[in-house]
């Protein structure tokens, strides 16, 4: 009893204590990385198999939010997360959460309800193809697709929960065009048109004041729907800043951008929740900052961490696993060219390269190894950052290069 009193006394002043470790902490992080290394395999017909696969489906099936973070710009990543997504469309998950704008999600979705062949679509789509991020890659659009042909619903089946894409005025301008009302409507979308026309990156790279006669025209108060397209343009423009060299910091429009992301999601959730009687089960799939837990390497709260958090308050469970090349291309869409996919956090000289190493498929439940790691278990700052961002680890082997539909983009000058 005595023993055990300080250590009471030290929970109760600071929350946790630590207690002394054993000398052979880096053995234990290292047996419990092999002991839950989970055999895993990718088939001919791309479906996967093994018990790694069947403890993915069983978790899916308890949790209300299946969410992949991925390196973008692979064939292979966007092929697996498709499997993935077979697997969860036959256990209720009918809605994909993606990462483009909620304007570009409904021109998507309307293409792919309307187009068999979707890669044909793209590349004839206004925009040359690049006005929709990552659906410019062949086996990403395929993905897109599937989640709208598998989702029984007829309607919204695609979320788009981030920002208009800097190339999107190809696609969001008719949108508009179809809600003009007024001839002060005409005259400022016509000078947006124009604008659009010299440089199709428009959204992203102008200056702020060149959007202000487009909302004053357009601020009305009767077409709620018009007004809110014309504020996400805005809004587009204003997160892009900083990184098309008109100032601003590059922490306040990632936060601006992940909170807007948060925003969106809620709005589809309790929209989809209205219309259907039932909270919806979500797949997700993000570059991998957007879905981790806590903050994403951008120092931002993470989409993912408040998907998890404020799902706890509706007692929602959920899955996140990072997909990662281990090796082999990615491809460059602005030169066009096959360069090497660099991991998004795995170092070379890790325990993961170690556990990868003769493996296609390397599947690590992350979670038991939080219990063993401290202050001074000997792994990098990446490692450390992975295990407690991520459930699961999947790296890929040798990736291919995504297949670039359009032609490469040029910047412009």
């Amino acid at each position: 009893m005595l023993k055990t009193f300080p250590i009471a006394i030290a929970l109760l002043l600071h929350g946790t204590v630590a207690l002394a470790q054993p000398a052979t902490v880096d053995e234990r992080f290292v047996d419990t990385a092999r002991s839950n290394l989970l055999e895993i395999s990718r088939n001919a017909d791309g479906s996967l198999s093994g018990p790694g696969w069947e403890r993915l489906m069983d978790e899916a099936e308890s949790a209300q939010f299946f969410m992949i973070g991925e390196q973008h710009a692979t064939a292979d990543i966007a092929q697996i997360a498709a499997a993935i997504h077979r697997g969860l469309a036959t256990r209720g998950y009918d809605y994909m959460a993606a990462e483009f704008g909620p304007w570009s999600a409904r021109f998507a979705e309307q293409l792919f309800r309307e187009n068999d062949d979707v890669v044909s679509a793209i590349r004839s789509a206004p925009g040359n193809g690049y006005a929709i991020p990552f659906v410019s890659f062949a086996e990403d659009a395929q993905l897109h697709a599937q989640a709208v042909r598998l989702s029984p619903h007829m309607s919204e089946a695609l979320w788009g929960v981030d920002q208009e894409f800097i190339a999107a005025a190809p696609i969001l301008l008719p949108l508009l065009e179809a809600l003009v009302r007024t001839e002060e409507q005409r005259t400022a979308l016509t000078s947006f048109q124009n604008l659009v026309a010299g440089d199709p990156m428009a959204v992203g790279a102008d200056t702020p004041d060149i959007f202000a006669a487009l909302r004053a025209a357009f601020n009305t108060g009767e077409d709620q729907d018009a007004l809110t397209l014309v504020d996400a343009i805005i809004l587009s423009n204003r997160i892009y800043a900083p990184f098309t060299g008109r100032g601003g910091s590059g922490y306040d429009a990632n936060l601006l951008r992940e909170n807007y992301m948060k925003q969106n999601f809620l709005d589809h959730f309790m929209q989809a929740e209205r219309r259907d009687g039932t909270p919806p089960r979500v797949f997700l799939k993000f570059g991998a900052n957007h879905v981790m837990r806590g903050r994403s390497l951008t120092n931002v709260p993470a989409l993912g961490d408040f998907i998890v958090e404020w799902g706890r308050s509706r007692n929602f469970e959920a899955v996140n696993i990072m997909i990662d090349c281990l090796g082999g291309e990615a491809v460059n869409v602005l030169s066009g060219t096959n360069e090497p996919c660099e991991s998004y956090i795995v170092e070379e000289g890790s325990i993961i390269t170690e556990l990868a190493e003769g493996r296609p498929l390397t599947l690590i439940d992350l979670r038991p190894l939080r219990a063993v790691v401290r202050s001074n278990t000997a792994i990098d700052d990446s490692m450390r950052t992975l295990i407690f961002s991520f459930d699961y680890y999947l790296g890929v082997a040798d990736v291919s290069p995504a297949t670039l539909i359009p032609e490469p983009m040029q910047p412009p000058e």
